[in-house]
């Protein structure tokens, strides 16, 4: 019987913890663009690979990027699907995302692509 007994007290401490979870309000998952030979380098910085939508990202609490990343941050650019083939070579970032269908490219491509 003292089993039983240590058993639900086990699910009351597990439903008061339940209870005062702290949400994070701030939580997002910030996609990422780099070169996939590099991925056991940043691995190691916190970058994760979301196997469901196929992408590289930064778990944040704060919504922000480490200073380290932040040039990897994923934008999304509006292009003719007609032109992909002048700003490929031009924007080495340039991926295609086939859930919004759009391109995407980071940060040092977006600096590019908005002085073209």
């Amino acid at each position: 019987m003292a089993d039983l007994t240590q058993t639900d007290t086990q699910l009351d401490t597990q439903k008061e913890l339940k209870n005062t979870i702290k949400e994070t309000p701030n939580k997002q998952k910030i996609r990422l663009i780099f070169p996939y030979a590099d991925n056991s380098k940043y691995k190691k910085l916190g970058v994760k690979w979301d196997n469901e939508n196929k992408m590289w990202y930064f778990p944040s609490i704060t919504g922000e990027l480490p200073d380290n990343l932040k040039p990897l941050k994923c934008y999304k650019i509006a292009i003719n699907y007609d032109d992909k083939e002048y700003y490929k070579p031009l924007l080495a970032s340039m991926r295609w995302d086939k859930n919004d269908k759009i391109w995407l490219i980071n940060q040092e491509d977006y600096d590019k692509f908005s002085n073209l």
